[in-house]
Protein backbone atom coordinates (compact mmCIF):
# COMPACT_ATOMS: atom_id res chain seq x y z
CA UNK A 1 0.00 0.00 0.00
CA UNK A 2 1.28 3.49 -0.85
CA UNK A 3 2.19 5.58 2.18
CA UNK A 4 -0.08 8.39 0.96
CA UNK A 5 -3.06 6.03 1.19
CA UNK A 6 -2.30 4.54 4.59
CA UNK A 7 -4.58 7.06 6.33
CA UNK A 8 -7.53 4.92 5.21
CA UNK A 9 -6.60 1.91 7.28
CA UNK A 10 -5.45 4.22 10.05
CA UNK A 11 -9.01 5.60 10.24
CA UNK A 12 -10.30 2.05 10.44
CA UNK A 13 -7.84 1.25 13.24
CA UNK A 14 -8.81 4.38 15.19
CA UNK A 15 -12.51 3.60 14.80
CA UNK A 16 -12.03 0.01 15.94
CA UNK A 17 -10.16 1.00 19.10
CA UNK A 18 -12.69 3.71 19.97
CA UNK A 19 -15.72 1.55 19.39
CA UNK A 20 -14.17 -1.19 21.52
CA UNK A 21 -13.49 1.34 24.31
CA UNK A 22 -17.07 2.58 23.95
CA UNK A 23 -18.40 -0.94 24.45
CA UNK A 24 -16.18 -1.58 27.49
CA UNK A 25 -16.87 1.77 29.19
CA UNK A 26 -19.26 1.12 32.10
CA UNK A 27 -20.47 4.73 32.29
CA UNK A 28 -20.09 8.14 30.72
CA UNK A 29 -18.52 11.27 32.20
CA UNK A 30 -20.21 14.16 33.98
CA UNK A 31 -19.43 16.45 31.03
CA UNK A 32 -21.11 13.91 28.76
CA UNK A 33 -24.27 14.11 30.87
CA UNK A 34 -24.26 17.90 30.60
CA UNK A 35 -23.91 17.78 26.81
CA UNK A 36 -26.67 15.20 26.42
CA UNK A 37 -28.99 17.13 28.72
CA UNK A 38 -28.36 20.25 26.63
CA UNK A 39 -29.10 18.29 23.45
CA UNK A 40 -32.43 17.15 24.92
CA UNK A 41 -33.28 20.79 25.67
CA UNK A 42 -32.45 21.80 22.10
CA UNK A 43 -34.67 19.04 20.75
CA UNK A 44 -37.53 20.07 23.02
CA UNK A 45 -37.26 23.88 22.97
CA UNK A 46 -35.58 24.70 19.68
CA UNK A 47 -32.19 26.06 18.52
CA UNK A 48 -32.49 29.19 20.65
CA UNK A 49 -31.34 27.07 23.60
CA UNK A 50 -27.87 26.89 22.00
CA UNK A 51 -27.29 30.48 23.20
CA UNK A 52 -28.31 29.70 26.78
CA UNK A 53 -26.32 26.54 27.55
CA UNK A 54 -22.75 26.55 28.95
CA UNK A 55 -21.41 24.71 25.89
CA UNK A 56 -20.31 25.64 22.42
CA UNK A 57 -23.13 24.82 19.98
CA UNK A 58 -21.76 22.36 17.42
CA UNK A 59 -21.55 19.17 19.53
CA UNK A 60 -24.88 19.87 21.21
CA UNK A 61 -26.61 20.53 17.87
CA UNK A 62 -25.14 17.38 16.33
CA UNK A 63 -26.15 15.27 19.34
CA UNK A 64 -29.66 16.75 19.30
CA UNK A 65 -30.07 16.01 15.60
CA UNK A 66 -28.85 12.43 15.90
CA UNK A 67 -30.92 11.85 19.04
CA UNK A 68 -34.15 12.42 17.10
CA UNK A 69 -33.67 9.14 15.21
CA UNK A 70 -31.51 7.01 17.49
CA UNK A 71 -30.87 6.45 21.17
CA UNK A 72 -29.23 9.76 22.22
CA UNK A 73 -26.39 8.19 24.21
CA UNK A 74 -25.49 5.60 21.58
CA UNK A 75 -25.75 8.07 18.70
CA UNK A 76 -23.60 10.68 20.43
CA UNK A 77 -20.97 8.09 21.37
CA UNK A 78 -20.75 6.73 17.81
CA UNK A 79 -20.49 10.24 16.36
CA UNK A 80 -17.59 11.05 18.70
CA UNK A 81 -15.89 7.75 17.82
CA UNK A 82 -16.17 8.52 14.10
CA UNK A 83 -15.17 12.16 14.49
CA UNK A 84 -12.05 11.45 16.53
CA UNK A 85 -11.15 8.65 14.09
CA UNK A 86 -11.42 10.90 11.03
CA UNK A 87 -9.05 13.33 12.77
CA UNK A 88 -6.18 10.95 11.95
CA UNK A 89 -6.46 11.96 8.28
CA UNK A 90 -5.40 15.62 8.70
CA UNK A 91 -2.94 14.54 11.39
CA UNK A 92 -1.26 12.24 8.86
CA UNK A 93 -1.05 15.09 6.33
CA UNK A 94 0.47 17.48 8.87
CA UNK A 95 2.94 14.91 10.19
CA UNK A 96 4.04 13.96 6.69
CA UNK A 97 4.84 17.58 5.82
CA UNK A 98 6.60 18.35 9.08
CA UNK A 99 8.44 15.12 9.88
CA UNK A 100 8.32 12.80 6.87
CA UNK A 101 6.30 9.76 5.90
CA UNK A 102 7.85 7.34 8.37
CA UNK A 103 7.22 9.66 11.31
CA UNK A 104 3.67 10.29 10.05
CA UNK A 105 2.85 6.61 10.22
CA UNK A 106 4.24 6.29 13.75
CA UNK A 107 2.43 9.47 14.89
CA UNK A 108 -0.89 8.13 13.64
CA UNK A 109 -0.33 4.75 15.28
CA UNK A 110 0.27 6.57 18.55
CA UNK A 111 -2.84 8.68 18.04
CA UNK A 112 -4.95 5.57 17.40
CA UNK A 113 -4.26 4.22 20.89
CA UNK A 114 -3.40 7.30 22.97
CA UNK A 115 -5.67 6.89 26.03
CA UNK A 116 -6.91 10.50 26.16
CA UNK A 117 -7.50 10.56 22.40
CA UNK A 118 -9.43 7.30 22.67
CA UNK A 119 -11.40 8.65 25.64
CA UNK A 120 -12.86 11.60 23.70
CA UNK A 121 -14.08 9.14 21.08
CA UNK A 122 -15.49 6.55 23.47
CA UNK A 123 -18.02 8.74 25.31
CA UNK A 124 -19.94 11.86 24.21
CA UNK A 125 -17.48 14.76 24.52
CA UNK A 126 -17.10 17.98 22.56
CA UNK A 127 -13.48 17.19 21.73
CA UNK A 128 -14.52 14.21 19.64
CA UNK A 129 -16.49 16.53 17.36
CA UNK A 130 -14.11 19.52 17.34
CA UNK A 131 -10.76 17.76 16.87
CA UNK A 132 -11.12 16.77 13.17
CA UNK A 133 -12.09 20.34 12.27
CA UNK A 134 -9.19 21.75 14.30
CA UNK A 135 -6.58 19.51 12.67
CA UNK A 136 -8.26 19.89 9.26
CA UNK A 137 -7.92 23.68 9.42
CA UNK A 138 -4.17 23.45 10.06
CA UNK A 139 -3.68 20.76 7.42
CA UNK A 140 -5.46 22.77 4.70
CA UNK A 141 -3.57 25.94 5.60
CA UNK A 142 -0.26 24.09 5.46
CA UNK A 143 -1.15 22.46 2.13
CA UNK A 144 -2.27 25.68 0.41
CA UNK A 145 1.27 26.64 -0.57
CA UNK A 146 1.78 23.66 -2.86
CA UNK A 147 -1.31 24.07 -5.04
CA UNK A 148 -2.44 26.02 -8.05
CA UNK A 149 -4.06 29.42 -7.58
CA UNK A 150 -7.64 28.09 -7.72
CA UNK A 151 -6.89 25.19 -5.37
CA UNK A 152 -5.01 27.51 -3.02
CA UNK A 153 -8.06 29.77 -2.74
CA UNK A 154 -10.31 26.82 -1.95
CA UNK A 155 -7.90 25.45 0.62
CA UNK A 156 -7.47 28.78 2.39
CA UNK A 157 -11.19 29.46 2.57
CA UNK A 158 -11.68 25.85 3.68
CA UNK A 159 -9.04 26.26 6.39
CA UNK A 160 -10.89 29.28 7.74
CA UNK A 161 -14.23 27.48 7.57
CA UNK A 162 -12.87 24.44 9.44
CA UNK A 163 -11.32 26.75 12.04
CA UNK A 164 -14.75 28.34 12.50
CA UNK A 165 -16.41 24.95 12.91
CA UNK A 166 -13.70 23.88 15.36
CA UNK A 167 -14.38 27.03 17.41
CA UNK A 168 -18.08 26.17 17.46
CA UNK A 169 -17.04 22.88 19.04
CA UNK A 170 -14.52 23.92 21.70
CA UNK A 171 -13.34 27.34 22.96
CA UNK A 172 -9.61 26.57 22.75
CA UNK A 173 -10.06 25.61 19.09
CA UNK A 174 -10.23 29.35 18.38
CA UNK A 175 -6.43 29.06 18.20
CA UNK A 176 -6.87 27.28 14.86
CA UNK A 177 -7.82 30.62 13.27
CA UNK A 178 -4.62 32.58 14.06
CA UNK A 179 -2.59 29.43 13.39
CA UNK A 180 -4.15 29.08 9.93
CA UNK A 181 -3.62 32.81 9.35
CA UNK A 182 0.05 32.47 10.21
CA UNK A 183 0.48 29.45 7.96
CA UNK A 184 -1.20 31.25 5.07
CA UNK A 185 0.42 34.66 5.47
CA UNK A 186 3.97 33.56 6.28
CA UNK A 187 4.59 31.07 3.50
CA UNK A 188 7.26 33.18 1.81
CA UNK A 189 5.23 34.36 -1.18
CA UNK A 190 3.72 37.72 -2.08
CA UNK A 191 0.03 38.35 -1.42
CA UNK A 192 0.06 37.84 2.34
CA UNK A 193 -2.96 40.07 2.98
CA UNK A 194 -4.99 38.36 0.25
CA UNK A 195 -4.29 34.91 1.67
CA UNK A 196 -5.04 36.08 5.21
CA UNK A 197 -8.29 37.57 3.95
CA UNK A 198 -9.35 34.26 2.42
CA UNK A 199 -8.80 32.44 5.71
CA UNK A 200 -10.67 35.17 7.56
CA UNK A 201 -13.57 34.96 5.13
CA UNK A 202 -14.04 31.27 5.73
CA UNK A 203 -13.76 31.72 9.49
CA UNK A 204 -16.24 34.57 9.93
CA UNK A 205 -18.91 32.85 7.83
CA UNK A 206 -19.23 30.16 10.49
CA UNK A 207 -17.98 31.80 13.70
CA UNK A 208 -19.20 35.41 13.50
CA UNK A 209 -22.98 34.74 13.57
CA UNK A 210 -22.62 32.71 16.76
CA UNK A 211 -20.44 35.33 18.46
CA UNK A 212 -22.89 38.11 17.54
CA UNK A 213 -25.95 36.19 18.75
CA UNK A 214 -24.19 35.00 21.92
CA UNK A 215 -23.06 38.55 22.74
CA UNK A 216 -26.60 39.83 22.27
CA UNK A 217 -27.94 37.07 24.52
CA UNK A 218 -25.39 37.82 27.27
CA UNK A 219 -25.63 41.60 26.96
CA UNK A 220 -21.89 42.07 26.40
CA UNK A 221 -19.24 41.02 23.93
CA UNK A 222 -18.23 37.43 24.56
CA UNK A 223 -16.59 34.68 22.56
CA UNK A 224 -17.53 31.72 24.70
CA UNK A 225 -20.27 30.71 27.13
CA UNK A 226 -17.66 28.82 29.17
CA UNK A 227 -15.24 31.61 30.12
CA UNK A 228 -15.47 35.39 30.26
CA UNK A 229 -12.85 36.62 27.80
CA UNK A 230 -12.01 39.76 29.82
CA UNK A 231 -11.24 37.74 32.94
CA UNK A 232 -9.40 35.09 30.98
CA UNK A 233 -6.93 37.62 29.55
CA UNK A 234 -6.68 39.38 32.92
CA UNK A 235 -8.48 42.56 31.85
CA UNK A 236 -11.13 42.27 34.57
CA UNK A 237 -10.90 41.76 38.30
CA UNK A 238 -11.57 38.33 39.79
CA UNK A 239 -15.30 37.80 40.17
CA UNK A 240 -15.04 37.18 43.90
CA UNK A 241 -13.91 40.79 44.37
CA UNK A 242 -17.04 41.98 42.55
CA UNK A 243 -19.53 39.94 44.58
CA UNK A 244 -21.32 41.51 47.53
CA UNK A 245 -20.54 40.22 50.99
CA UNK A 246 -22.31 36.96 51.76
CA UNK A 247 -23.00 36.14 48.11
CA UNK A 248 -20.74 33.10 47.97
CA UNK A 249 -23.45 30.68 49.06
CA UNK A 250 -26.25 31.96 46.88
CA UNK A 251 -24.28 32.77 43.74
CA UNK A 252 -23.71 30.13 41.04
CA UNK A 253 -20.26 28.65 40.80
CA UNK A 254 -17.86 31.11 39.19
CA UNK A 255 -14.16 30.22 39.31
CA UNK A 256 -11.85 33.09 40.22
CA UNK A 257 -8.16 33.85 40.48
CA UNK A 258 -8.43 33.17 44.20
CA UNK A 259 -8.88 29.47 43.44
CA UNK A 260 -5.43 29.00 41.93
CA UNK A 261 -2.13 28.22 43.55
CA UNK A 262 1.31 29.73 43.08
CA UNK A 263 3.71 29.46 40.18
CA UNK A 264 4.91 26.05 41.32
CA UNK A 265 1.35 24.73 41.42
CA UNK A 266 0.63 26.16 37.97
CA UNK A 267 3.73 24.56 36.44
CA UNK A 268 3.10 21.27 38.20
CA UNK A 269 -0.55 21.21 37.18
CA UNK A 270 0.23 22.04 33.54
CA UNK A 271 2.99 19.43 33.38
CA UNK A 272 0.68 16.86 34.95
CA UNK A 273 -2.00 17.64 32.36
CA UNK A 274 0.49 17.23 29.51
CA UNK A 275 1.77 13.95 30.95
CA UNK A 276 -1.80 12.71 31.28
CA UNK A 277 -2.53 13.52 27.64
CA UNK A 278 0.76 12.48 26.04
CA UNK A 279 2.37 9.99 28.50
CA UNK A 280 6.03 10.09 29.55
CA UNK A 281 7.47 7.76 26.85
CA UNK A 282 5.95 9.87 24.08
CA UNK A 283 7.12 13.11 25.71
CA UNK A 284 10.68 11.76 25.60
CA UNK A 285 10.25 10.85 21.91
CA UNK A 286 8.82 14.32 21.19
CA UNK A 287 11.93 15.92 22.67
CA UNK A 288 14.12 13.65 20.54
CA UNK A 289 12.05 14.44 17.47
CA UNK A 290 12.68 18.17 17.69
CA UNK A 291 16.46 17.64 17.46
CA UNK A 292 17.20 16.63 13.81
CA UNK A 293 18.70 19.81 12.31
CA UNK A 294 18.33 18.65 8.73
CA UNK A 295 14.57 18.97 8.97
CA UNK A 296 14.88 22.48 10.34
CA UNK A 297 17.16 23.50 7.47
CA UNK A 298 14.56 22.54 4.87
CA UNK A 299 12.13 25.41 4.33
CA UNK A 300 9.39 23.05 3.17
CA UNK A 301 9.52 21.18 6.50
CA UNK A 302 10.45 24.11 8.75
CA UNK A 303 7.18 26.01 8.34
CA UNK A 304 4.82 23.13 9.22
CA UNK A 305 7.12 22.20 12.12
CA UNK A 306 6.87 25.73 13.47
CA UNK A 307 3.12 25.64 12.93
CA UNK A 308 2.75 22.46 14.98
CA UNK A 309 5.09 23.48 17.79
CA UNK A 310 3.85 27.07 17.99
CA UNK A 311 0.18 26.07 18.10
CA UNK A 312 0.89 23.38 20.69
CA UNK A 313 2.78 25.83 22.92
CA UNK A 314 -0.09 28.33 22.78
CA UNK A 315 -2.57 25.62 23.74
CA UNK A 316 -0.33 24.56 26.64
CA UNK A 317 -0.14 28.20 27.73
CA UNK A 318 -3.94 28.34 27.78
CA UNK A 319 -4.00 25.37 30.15
CA UNK A 320 -1.45 27.13 32.35
CA UNK A 321 -3.81 30.12 32.40
CA UNK A 322 -6.64 27.83 33.49
CA UNK A 323 -4.50 26.69 36.40
CA UNK A 324 -3.51 30.28 37.18
CA UNK A 325 -7.03 31.69 37.17
CA UNK A 326 -9.38 28.78 37.84
CA UNK A 327 -7.27 26.16 39.57
CA UNK A 328 -7.92 23.32 37.14
CA UNK A 329 -6.96 21.97 33.72
CA UNK A 330 -6.52 18.31 32.90
CA UNK A 331 -5.43 16.01 30.11
CA UNK A 332 -8.48 16.68 27.96
CA UNK A 333 -7.77 20.42 27.98
CA UNK A 334 -4.28 19.86 26.57
CA UNK A 335 -5.19 16.97 24.25
CA UNK A 336 -5.10 19.08 21.07
CA UNK A 337 -1.56 20.20 21.92
CA UNK A 338 -0.54 16.60 22.62
CA UNK A 339 -1.89 15.48 19.23
CA UNK A 340 0.02 18.26 17.46
CA UNK A 341 3.23 17.01 19.08
CA UNK A 342 2.75 13.38 18.05
CA UNK A 343 4.55 13.86 14.69
CA UNK A 344 7.70 14.69 16.65
CA UNK A 345 7.25 11.53 18.70
CA UNK A 346 7.20 9.67 15.39
CA UNK A 347 10.34 11.48 14.27
CA UNK A 348 12.01 10.74 17.60
CA UNK A 349 11.37 7.06 16.98
CA UNK A 350 12.70 7.44 13.43
CA UNK A 351 15.84 9.06 14.84
CA UNK A 352 16.42 6.05 17.06
CA UNK A 353 15.88 3.82 14.04
CA UNK A 354 18.50 5.70 12.04
CA UNK A 355 21.00 5.03 14.80
CA UNK A 356 20.37 1.32 15.18
CA UNK A 357 19.37 0.05 11.74
CA UNK A 358 20.18 0.54 8.07
CA UNK A 359 18.16 3.08 6.06
CA UNK A 360 16.59 0.36 3.93
CA UNK A 361 14.98 -1.24 6.99
CA UNK A 362 14.14 1.96 8.86
CA UNK A 363 10.44 1.89 7.99
CA UNK A 364 10.15 -1.72 9.09
CA UNK A 365 11.87 -0.86 12.37
CA UNK A 366 9.56 2.12 12.84
CA UNK A 367 6.43 0.03 12.36
CA UNK A 368 7.63 -2.65 14.78
CA UNK A 369 8.81 -0.14 17.40
CA UNK A 370 5.67 2.03 17.15
CA UNK A 371 3.45 -1.03 17.43
CA UNK A 372 5.39 -2.23 20.46
CA UNK A 373 4.82 1.11 22.17
CA UNK A 374 1.21 1.31 20.98
CA UNK A 375 0.09 -2.05 22.37
CA UNK A 376 0.28 -1.09 26.09
CA UNK A 377 -1.24 2.32 25.33
CA UNK A 378 -4.12 0.67 23.49
CA UNK A 379 -4.61 -1.88 26.27
CA UNK A 380 -4.82 0.96 28.78
CA UNK A 381 -7.31 2.85 26.64
CA UNK A 382 -9.61 -0.16 26.27
CA UNK A 383 -9.20 -1.85 29.66
CA UNK A 384 -9.40 1.43 31.59
CA UNK A 385 -12.04 3.34 29.59
CA UNK A 386 -13.00 6.93 30.41
CA UNK A 387 -16.19 6.02 32.25
CA UNK A 388 -14.49 3.58 34.59
CA UNK A 389 -14.90 5.88 37.60
CA UNK A 390 -18.63 6.32 37.00
CA UNK A 391 -19.70 2.72 37.54
CA UNK A 392 -20.84 3.43 41.10
CA UNK A 393 -22.96 6.38 39.95
CA UNK A 394 -24.53 4.28 37.21
CA UNK A 395 -25.40 1.43 39.56
CA UNK A 396 -26.85 3.83 42.11
CA UNK A 397 -28.94 5.57 39.44
CA UNK A 398 -30.36 2.27 38.21
CA UNK A 399 -31.03 1.04 41.77
CA UNK A 400 -32.67 4.34 42.68
CA UNK A 401 -34.91 4.20 39.61
CA UNK A 402 -36.01 0.68 40.52
CA UNK A 403 -36.84 1.82 44.06
CA UNK A 404 -38.79 4.83 42.77
CA UNK A 405 -40.85 2.64 40.46
CA UNK A 406 -41.59 0.20 43.30
CA UNK A 407 -42.76 3.02 45.57
CA UNK A 408 -44.50 5.33 43.10
CA UNK A 409 -45.28 3.11 40.12
CA UNK A 410 -44.53 3.51 36.42
CA UNK A 411 -44.30 6.98 34.91
CA UNK A 412 -42.74 8.54 38.00
CA UNK A 413 -41.08 11.92 37.64
CA UNK A 414 -38.47 12.85 40.21
CA UNK A 415 -35.76 15.42 40.85
CA UNK A 416 -32.49 14.09 42.28
CA UNK A 417 -30.22 16.59 44.00
CA UNK A 418 -26.54 15.69 43.92
CA UNK A 419 -23.13 17.01 44.82
CA UNK A 420 -21.30 16.85 41.51
CA UNK A 421 -22.74 13.51 40.34
CA UNK A 422 -25.26 14.17 37.55
CA UNK A 423 -24.67 10.64 36.26
CA UNK A 424 -26.93 9.25 38.99
CA UNK A 425 -29.92 11.19 37.67
CA UNK A 426 -28.90 10.46 34.07
CA UNK A 427 -28.92 6.68 34.48
CA UNK A 428 -32.03 6.82 36.66
CA UNK A 429 -33.72 8.75 33.87
CA UNK A 430 -32.77 6.13 31.28
CA UNK A 431 -34.49 3.45 33.39
CA UNK A 432 -37.56 5.54 34.25
CA UNK A 433 -38.00 6.68 30.63
CA UNK A 434 -38.86 3.11 29.61
CA UNK A 435 -42.15 3.43 31.48
CA UNK A 436 -42.78 7.10 30.69
CA UNK A 437 -41.06 8.55 33.76
CA UNK A 438 -38.12 10.90 34.10
CA UNK A 439 -35.40 12.01 36.49
CA UNK A 440 -33.75 15.41 36.59
CA UNK A 441 -30.52 16.47 38.29
CA UNK A 442 -30.31 19.38 40.73
CA UNK A 443 -26.62 20.34 41.12
CA UNK A 444 -25.54 21.50 44.58
CA UNK A 445 -21.74 21.38 44.48
CA UNK A 446 -20.84 24.82 43.13
CA UNK A 447 -23.36 26.78 45.14
CA UNK A 448 -23.24 24.95 48.45
CA UNK A 449 -20.67 22.16 48.87
CA UNK A 450 -17.70 24.00 47.41
CA UNK A 451 -18.19 26.99 49.74
CA UNK A 452 -18.51 24.56 52.65
CA UNK A 453 -15.11 23.02 51.85
CA UNK A 454 -13.68 26.57 51.83
CA UNK A 455 -14.89 27.61 55.23
CA UNK A 456 -18.51 28.68 54.76
CA UNK A 457 -20.69 28.34 57.88
CA UNK A 458 -22.39 24.96 58.04
CA UNK A 459 -25.70 26.48 59.22
CA UNK A 460 -25.78 28.80 56.18
CA UNK A 461 -25.11 25.92 53.81
CA UNK A 462 -27.75 23.71 55.46
CA UNK A 463 -30.34 26.49 55.19
CA UNK A 464 -29.47 27.06 51.55
CA UNK A 465 -29.61 23.36 50.67
CA UNK A 466 -32.94 22.94 52.47
CA UNK A 467 -34.43 25.92 50.64
CA UNK A 468 -33.22 24.54 47.32
CA UNK A 469 -34.59 21.07 48.01
CA UNK A 470 -37.94 22.51 49.06
CA UNK A 471 -38.21 24.88 46.10
CA UNK A 472 -37.31 22.18 43.57
CA UNK A 473 -39.38 19.44 45.17
CA UNK A 474 -36.38 17.10 45.02
CA UNK A 475 -37.23 13.62 46.25
CA UNK A 476 -33.71 12.33 46.75
CA UNK A 477 -30.31 13.71 47.75
CA UNK A 478 -27.15 11.97 46.49
CA UNK A 479 -24.00 12.49 48.55
CA UNK A 480 -20.58 10.95 49.00
CA UNK A 481 -21.05 9.30 52.39
CA UNK A 482 -17.32 8.56 52.74
CA UNK A 483 -16.38 12.09 51.70
CA UNK A 484 -12.62 12.51 52.14
CA UNK A 485 -12.84 16.12 53.34
CA UNK A 486 -15.96 15.32 55.42
CA UNK A 487 -17.98 18.22 53.95
CA UNK A 488 -20.74 16.02 52.55
CA UNK A 489 -20.77 13.81 55.63
CA UNK A 490 -21.14 16.89 57.84
CA UNK A 491 -23.93 18.21 55.63
CA UNK A 492 -25.79 14.89 55.75
CA UNK A 493 -25.47 14.72 59.54
CA UNK A 494 -26.79 18.27 59.93
CA UNK A 495 -29.71 17.67 57.57
CA UNK A 496 -30.70 14.54 59.48
CA UNK A 497 -30.45 16.29 62.84
CA UNK A 498 -32.88 18.93 61.57
CA UNK A 499 -35.24 16.31 60.12
CA UNK A 500 -34.77 17.54 56.56
CA UNK A 501 -33.83 14.10 55.19
CA UNK A 502 -34.85 10.66 56.38
CA UNK A 503 -32.81 7.71 57.55
CA UNK A 504 -33.86 5.85 54.39
CA UNK A 505 -30.78 5.28 52.23
CA UNK A 506 -30.14 3.50 48.96
CA UNK A 507 -26.59 2.42 48.14
CA UNK A 508 -25.08 0.35 45.35
CA UNK A 509 -21.66 -0.71 46.56
CA UNK A 510 -19.80 2.59 46.17
CA UNK A 511 -19.10 5.71 48.21
CA UNK A 512 -22.31 7.29 46.89
CA UNK A 513 -25.71 6.96 48.56
CA UNK A 514 -29.18 8.36 47.85
CA UNK A 515 -31.09 9.72 50.85
CA UNK A 516 -34.83 10.42 50.78
CA UNK A 517 -35.76 14.09 51.27
CA UNK A 518 -38.47 14.96 53.81
CA UNK A 519 -41.02 17.55 52.62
Amino acid sequence: MRSRDEWRWLIALCAGVRLLAMLTSPAILNDSVSLLRAAVRVSAEGPGVLLQIPHHPLPVAVFALAGQWFDPLTAASVLCALGSSIAVWPLHALARRACGRHAALAACLFYAVLPKAVAVGAVPLAEGIALPFFLGALALAAAARDASRAVTIRRLVGAGALAGLAFLGRPEALIAFPAALAAAALDGRVGKLRRAGLVTLGFVVFALPYVVLLSQERGRFTLSPKKDIARFVGAAAPLRDALPAGAAIAAPEQPTDAHAGGVTDIVRGTASALESALTVPLIVLVLLGTVPYRRWRRRRARRPRLLLIGTALILIALVARLHAGWGYGGGRHVLAAAVLLLPFAGEGLALLGSIFVRVTTRRRFLIVAATTLAIPLGATAVLRPPGEGGLGARRLGEALAAAIERESGAGSRVTIASSGEPRVAFYADRVLARSGGSAHDLPLWGRFLRPLTRGAALDDVVSGVHAELTLSGAGWLVLDVVDRDAAEVALLRALRERGMVSESTIAAGSELAAIAVVH
